[in-house]
């Protein structure tokens, strides 16, 4: 039973009872499995990660109602998209992470706020995450070219590609997808056949926690991923 004191998260479908935390029923949420598992694949535009196609409009005005209602979380997502410096651990290395941390929030924003120029202050962060030719830090080297950090870069562009889809200009979201499709997914179908990383046979959650990021990515960026629907399975 629903807390009445937990504030209601209606950021999914119109209708929705919020119980669940996304407000989506279960009629859009099999809507949105059809339209994965079609033929035709997910819509062009976005985003795809949290509502079906016919449900979008709902959602985007449920999301900013939501922020509008309160503006304690709206203020700290707000501190989120801030670009913060980057800098360097002792032995040198650059937490990629620190590169793409504020994309998720600022795209959030600018979709909700119908504000492309918002993305302007965050987006000089995607060619120089992207530029780098490790996301693996060197204490995780038996883990290379992908772990957990790597997993959270593509968490983070997932995100931001899926939610400023339909705000960036073409070569920046096919740069996104490329990127995703090649070092991520690519990747972690060719580790787990291997099983050469250590976290590919281990007991702990490294696994489940990479998985769940490069999955999310597949579905972001599914028109650069070849045979998708094998790779996600």
């Amino acid at each position: 039973m629903a807390d009445p004191h937990r504030p209601r998260q209606d950021f999914g479908a119109a209708g929705g009872t919020g119980d669940r935390g996304d407000g989506m029923t279960a009629e859009a949420w099999i809507a949105a499995a059809r339209e994965w598992a079609s033929d035709a694949g997910p819509a062009a535009s976005g985003p795809r990660l949290f509502s079906a196609p016919e449900a979008r409009t709902d959602w985007l005005r449920g999301v900013r109602g939501f922020l509008a209602a309160h503006p304690q979380l709206r203020a700290e997502i707000e501190s989120q998209a801030e670009p913060r410096p980057v800098r360097a651990a002792p032995s040198g290395w650059v937490e990629p992470r620190q590169w793409t941390g504020c994309l998720p929030a600022a795209a959030l924003l600018a979709l909700a706020d119908a504000d492309a120029a918002r993305l302007d202050r965050v987006r000089d962060r995607v060619p120089a995450v992207l530029a780098l030719a490790d996301w693996v830090p060197p204490h995780h080297a038996h883990s290379r070219p992908l772990d957990l950090s790597a997993a959270g870069v593509l968490g983070h562009l997932a995100l931001y590609l899926d939610l400023a889809r339909d705000l960036l200009p073409e070569g920046e979201r096919r740069s996104i997808a490329a990127a995703i499709a090649l070092r991520g997914v690519r990747t972690f179908v060719a580790m787990c056949g291997q099983r050469r990383a250590p976290w590919t046979t281990a007991r702990h959650n490294w696994a489940t926690v990479i998985a769940g990021q490069v999955g999310m990515a597949c579905l972001a960026a599914w028109e650069a991923v070849a045979e998708p629907r094998e790779a996600l399975a």
